[in-house]
């Protein structure tokens, strides 16, 4: 039998997690057991209905309850956390998605309503038990870990070049910028065509997840009025002499190997379109490599706005019920 997972907040995470699932054919692991959203549950059949045609999954209503592939998946609209029905419907991880009960504290309210175990869906404080990005550093998780972090789509694409890059030629210190499709906050200024430089927490937020790196990395975001697809760049100073061809190597053999799955490579003269819905957290660009004297070095990566996220959610889930 699979984890029991509930999904609180059924927004743009909330649903791209439920059809990751789907489409991963991951669901006798991990298995789908509620929705909570503020949103009338036959708004939320809709979109559970237009999210996962084309798949192949056999849908149907009755009363409060989702009927998916043959399983029941119970429906509450409720938004105080502590009231919801975890403790009887036996919930492994409650997926906390609604971006509102982002702190530690706030997130414990699934614990006080019977959950196991709480997922954040965003960067948190520092009372989280960890932040993980799932590929880098999951072999962090503890049994006792109740409230957890996935970080942010940002952090987790960051995260994978950085541990590959220093653990091969050292990282000393950089700076990050990350060219972001725009969010429904910045929606209505899109006929306009701006771009929008925003505060980012995520690239100083490395030391969270590789805390030898705390305060090395630093960076800004700016919004464009592209609907999907984001392209971080890091340019950092290599404690050794290296290379176009070793750097890009290093990724390769990463993305076929140990990061298999979380990271990507690409070699392919693409654009920002080519990784929509691409599982990975992050598909290094090796095209974009730069390297200046040696130990200058540039490197991008592209990521999926909530893809990617939404499917290492699933993956730490997972990780948090098997440590």
């Amino acid at each position: 039998m699979g984890i029991r997972i509930a999904i609180n907040g059924f927004g743009r995470i909330g649903r791209s997690v439920l059809k990751a699932l789907y489409a991963s054919n991951r669901q006798e692991q991990i298995q789908v057991v509620a929705i909570n959203d503020i949103e009338s549950f036959s708004t939320v059949a809709e979109h559970v209905k237009n999210d996962l045609s084309g798949l192949n999954i056999e849908l149907s209503t009755d009363k409060n309850t989702l009927l998916m592939a043959g399983r029941d998946v119970h429906y509450s609209s409720q938004a105080n956390p502590v009231k919801l029905p975890w403790k009887s419907l036996n919930i492994d991880v409650v997926l906390e998605c609604t971006g509102q009960f982002t702190q530690a504290e706030s997130a414990h309210m699934h614990i006080l309503a019977g959950a196991k175990k709480v997922l954040i869906s965003a960067l948190s404080d520092d009372k989280v038990d960890a932040t993980i990005v799932y590929g880098v550093n999951q072999a962090d998780l503890k049994a006792e870990h109740k409230v957890v972090s996935n970080g942010s789509c940002t952090l987790n694409c960051l995260a994978h070049m950085v541990s590959v890059l220093d653990a091969a030629m050292g990282v000393e210190y950089g700076l990050s910028t990350t060219l972001h499709a725009y969010d429904d906050r910045h929606e209505s200024m899109v006929e306009q065509i701006p771009m929008i430089p925003t505060k980012t927490n995520s690239p100083n937020s490395i030391g969270l997840v590789l805390p030898h790196m705390k305060g090395k990395i630093d960076g800004l975001s700016i919004r464009l009025s592209t609907i999907n697809v984001a392209m971080l760049d890091v340019t950092f100073s290599s404690k050794n002499q290296t290379t176009v061809a070793e750097v890009n190597e290093r990724m390769r053999q990463a993305a076929s190997a140990s990061l298999q799955g979380a990271l990507g490579y690409s070699e392919e003269n693409a654009v920002s379109t080519d990784f929509s819905a691409h599982p990975a957290s992050c598909v290094f660009d090796a095209t974009q490599t730069k390297v200046t004297s040696g130990r200058l070095v540039k490197v991008v990566g592209w990521f999926d706005n909530e893809w990617g996220f939404s499917n290492r959610m699933l993956d730490t889930a997972q990780a948090m019920m098997t440590n």
